[in-house]
C-alpha cells in the first residue's frame, strides 16, 4: 500500500467512526400521548405568551430591574447558546442582566 491509500483508508475509517458516534445518540424515545389542545386553549396560551414577551421587552427597554425580575420564578433556567450561559435562578439571571446593562447602556 502506498501512503495515499493509507491516508485515504484512515480518513474513511475516521469518517465512519464519526458518523457512528453521531448516530449512536439517536434512540427511540417513548413519549406519552396527550390530548390535543382546543382552539380556546391555544388562543389563551398565545395571548399569555404575547403579554409576557411584551412585558419583558418593555422592562428591558426601560432597564427596569424590578420589572424584569417580577416576570421570572425563583427556579428559572436561562440558557444562552451564543454565550454558553447556563443560569439557574433569578439571582444568577439578574446578575447577568445587571452586567448587560452596565456593558451596553441604552441597549434595546
Amino acid at each position: 500500500m502506498n501512503i495515499k491509500n493509507i491516508r485515504f483508508s484512515l480518513l474513511s475509517l475516521s469518517m465512519m467512526l464519526f458518523c457512528v458516534s453521531l448516530l449512536s445518540g439517536c434512540g427511540e424515545e417513548i413519549v406519552e400521548a396527550r390530548e390535543p389542545l382546543s382552539a380556546a386553549e391555544i388562543t389563551h396560551f398565545r395571548e399569555s405568551f404575547s403579554a409576557l414577551t411584551d412585558a419583558n421587552r418593555e422592562a428591558h427597554n426601560a432597564e427596569d430591574l424590578d420589572g424584569i425580575q417580577a416576570l421570572f420564578t425563583e427556579n428559572m433556567l436561562f440558557e444562552d447558546r451564543t454565550f454558553r450561559d447556563h443560569l439557574v435562578g433569578t439571582k444568577a439571571f439578574m446578575s447577568m442582566t445587571r452586567r448587560m446593562f452596565q456593558f451596553f447602556p441604552g441597549f434595546q
